[in-house]
C-alpha cells in the first residue's frame, strides 16, 4: 500500500501507473538521524502561506520543499520518471503523492549534509501523505496554521465562476485536511489575514525554541 500510496484512486491521471513503476525504495534512516527541523506553512491563501514559506527558509537558511519545485526540478532532469511527469501535467493532470514524497526524498538526501532544516509548502496535502512524509523524514517540528474564517477562506479557496455547492465542498475538505494536519503537538495558529512580514518574527522565534529544542534532546536514548 505504501508503494501504491494513493495512486490508484481514480482522481489521479492513469499514467501515474507508469510512475509506480518507476518507483525506488529509499533508504531514509540517514535523514531522520540528521534531525532535521521540519516545519509545514498550511493555510487557506496559497500566495501567503508561500510566501511566509520562503521568508521563513530564507532567514533560517532552511531548504524550501513545494510540489511547483519539485516538479520543476523533475522536469529539467531529462528522465523516463520526468517525461511521464510532463505528460500528465500536460494534460492537467494531478501527480500521486506517493510519487511526490520520492521526490522530497531525493532532494533531501541532495543536500542532507548542507541543511538543517526543511520548510515544507503545499505537502503534506492530506493526512495520509502527512503520516507517510513523516515515516520518511522524521515527525513535523511545527505546523504554522496561517488561519482564515468564513468569507475570507471562502473567498481564499474560490476559483473564478464556480458553482456555490463545489465552493462549498472545497472548504469542508480544507477544513477536514487542516484539522488533520493541525492535530499536532507543535501547532502555532497564525492570523491568515495579515502580512506574511507581520508574523514571520513570532514564527522564527517559535522555530528557534524548536531548534534549541533539538540540541538539548541527549545523543543517545
Amino acid at each position: 500500500a505504501e508503494r501504491n500510496m494513493g495512486c490508484a484512486n481514480s482522481r489521479y491521471h492513469p499514467k501515474n501507473a507508469d510512475l509506480v513503476k518507476l518507483k525506488k525504495k529509499y533508504e531514509t534512516d540517514a535523514i531522520k538521524s540528521a534531525k532535521l527541523l521540519n516545519i509545514w506553512v498550511i493555510g487557506g491563501n496559497k500566495t501567503r502561506t508561500l510566501q511566509l514559506a520562503e521568508i521563513i527558509s530564507q532567514q533560517q537558511n532552511y531548504m524550501l520543499i513545494t510540489e511547483d519545485l519539485l516538479l520543476q526540478k523533475e522536469m529539467a532532469s531529462g528522465t523516463e520518471r520526468s517525461n511521464i511527469v510532463r505528460e500528465i501535467l500536460d494534460d492537467k493532470g494531478v501527480i500521486c503523492p506517493g510519487i511526490v514524497l520520492d521526490m522530497v526524498v531525493e532532494t533531501i538526501l541532495e543536500k542532507l549534509d548542507e541543511i538543517k532544516g526543511v520548510v515544507f509548502h503545499g505537502i503534506p496535502r492530506n493526512r495520509e501523505q502527512a503520516l507517510h512524509l513523516q515515516r520518511l523524514v522524521g515527525a513535523a517540528s511545527l505546523v504554522i496554521y496561517c488561519e482564515l474564517k468564513g468569507e475570507s477562506l471562502r473567498m481564499a479557496l474560490t476559483d473564478e465562476g464556480e458553482e456555490p455547492s463545489t465552493i462549498k465542498s472545497k472548504v469542508d475538505h480544507f477544513q477536514k485536511s487542516v484539522l488533520q494536519l493541525s492535530k499536532h503537538k507543535t501547532t502555532m495558529t497564525v492570523d491568515g489575514e495579515k502580512d506574511p512580514m507581520e508574523l514571520v518574527e513570532d514564527c522564527l522565534e517559535k522555530i528557534v525554541e524548536q531548534e534549541n529544542g533539538i540540541k538539548l534532546l541527549p545523543e543517545a536514548q
